[in-house]
């Protein structure tokens, strides 16, 4: 899958959290809970995904001074995690039967459909720089990404993300030909979602005692999040030739802050003369999950692994990463300039 087809199915998902149970047509506390759901989800799945950007197979790189030749690397590095859809398309269907039901008695509703699984993706521009004098190196990653253009079925869509973060390693074995690299650091990433999606649909509906009435249904939705996630790691690597298989353990918390707006309208006619409305509304809320600051009662464990090749100033890496808690597998791959 495509990073624009997967955004299109972000979207998706927003549109069927926040268009929630009767939600283009009502209740505001289903709105708030479909979209607490969501954001939920998002800050469960971002920080595995982000935290992907940064891995070196090397658990330290070196110096930068005093070395001949100096420490540092620099490349590209993209990541998913994968998820199900199950429930967002429980929401979806939802949806469905309310727009049939509680709207119009419509015969065709919004269109739109979430694949059973998808993998959230991500990608950074990533650099390491090895440490000046003591035994340590540092590592620096970000992306961004913003499309105006997202076209699916009956909706529009529009997403804004950027992510930036850093961490620092120290190594407390630099390793020899026959002992391994064993590192310890603490990093922080900050990631930054908007997503605006608008959908409209046409059909025909029961308005009343009118049997056949055209009735159009439009919808318009924004939410933004941000998200901050602190974490510490430990990690160990053996050089073998061109090869470097690694393997750590790291453990991350996060705190998050959303806001969500949306508006819903529907009018119908009847022999294309225009009758007036059926239902129509707007609302917003903003929704600090986290006022309190990181939610250090929901500290996340990953267990992570794979394999680096290094052939001259070339270094390609190979990873995946478990997250026992929540069950979330991610994968990461990466291609990188290194001295």
């Amino acid at each position: 899958m495509t990073i624009r087809k997967f955004l299109k199915s972000l979207s998706v998902f927003a549109a069927a959290s926040l268009l929630s149970t009767a939600s283009v047509f009502g209740a505001s506390a289903d709105i708030g809970k479909a979209f607490e759901s969501f954001t939920d989800k998002m800050t469960e799945v971002l920080p595995e995904t982000t935290t992907q950007l940064g891995v070196w197979s090397d658990a330290y790189i070196g110096k930068l001074f005093p070395s001949v030749p100096p420490h540092f690397g620099i490349g590209l590095t993209v990541a998913g995690t994968f998820i199900k859809t199950k429930e967002f398309s429980s929401v979806a269907e939802t949806i469905v039967n309310e727009i049939n039901g509680a709207a119009a008695g419509a015969s065709q509703d919004f269109n739109f459909s979430i694949p059973n699984a998808i993998p959230f993706p991500a990608y950074s521009v990533n650099a390491r720089l090895g440490g000046i004098i003591l035994p340590f190196d540092v590592g620096l990653y970000g992306s961004y990404l913003k499309i105006n253009s997202l076209k699916f079925e009956d909706f529009t869509g529009a997403i804004t993300y950027y992510s930036f973060g850093g961490d620092i390693r120290y190594a407390v074995m630099k390793g020899s030909t026959l002992l391994p690299k064993i590192s310890v650091g603490a990093g922080y990433i900050y990631t930054h979602m908007a997503l605006g999606v608008k959908g409209s649909s046409t059909y025909d509906g029961m308005v009343g005692s009118i049997q056949h009435a055209s009735v159009t249904a439009n919808t318009e939705m924004n939410t933004k999040f941000d998200l901050h996630t602190l974490f510490v790691q430990a990690q160990v690597s053996k050089k073998f030739f061109i090869l470097t298989p690694y393997a750590g353990m790291r453990a991350y918390v996060t705190a998050s802050k959303s806001h969500y707006d949306y508006a819903y309208a529907s009018t119908y006619e009847v022999g294309g003369v225009p009758q007036g409305n059926v239902h129509n509304g707007s609302g917003g809320e903003a929704h600090d999950y986290n006022s309190k600051g990181f939610a250090w009662g929901k500290i996340q464990p990953q267990l992570y692994a794979g394999l680096g090749l290094n052939i001259f100033f070339f270094d390609c890496t190979l990873g995946g990463c478990w997250n026992p808690r929540n069950n979330l597998w991610s994968a990461n791959v990466s291609a990188r300039f290194k001295l």
